[in-house]
């Protein structure tokens, strides 16, 4: 039983600090950012430029 309620504090623990993450990032978005972290950007392509992912 030990070993379940021990599985079951970290799997907890692991659920709320994900909830956490998940509103910051919404609350982030919501005010306009785009969640990356950078201030007033329009969305992550305008702040992060993505790699070209053709291969051939």
């Amino acid at each position: 039983m030990p070993e379940i309620l021990g599985t079951l504090i970290v799997l907890a623990v692991i659920v709320v600090l994900a909830v956490l993450a998940w509103r910051s990032a919404w609350k982030s978005r919501k005010k306009g950012g785009c969640g990356c972290g950078c201030e007033g950007c329009s969305g992550c392509s305008g702040c992060a430029p993505k790699e070209d992912t053709k291969t051939r």
